[in-house]
């Protein structure tokens, strides 16, 4: 295949249904037009949104694009909260 960035939603397609072994959720991707440059911003949050609904599958499809893509997990323990400001 071509680079995954460049992929059409037909391709994205195949690649969730051949190589991820997920054939059940192809059309997912395929309806709502998730090329290769859309699928590089689609984390677990929007997978439940395209209609994958297994948490355990959520996981390994999002894993998967992150490899794909060769993006860093996201840190779950990173803090939103206010860092404490000295004025020097």
């Amino acid at each position: 295949m071509t680079e995954p960035a460049t992929w059409t939603a037909q391709e994205v397609g195949c690649w969730v249904r051949d190589d991820l072994q997920f054939p059940q959720y192809a059309a997912c991707f395929e309806t709502n037009h998730i090329n290769g440059s859309k699928l590089s911003c689609i984390d677990a949050t929007q997978l439940s949104r395209l209609g994958v609904s297994d948490f355990g599958h959520i996981k390994l499809l999002a894993a998967a694009i992150r490899k794909l893509f060769s993006l860093e997990e996201p840190n779950a323990y990173r803090t939103i909260a206010n860092v404490p400001f000295s004025s020097h």
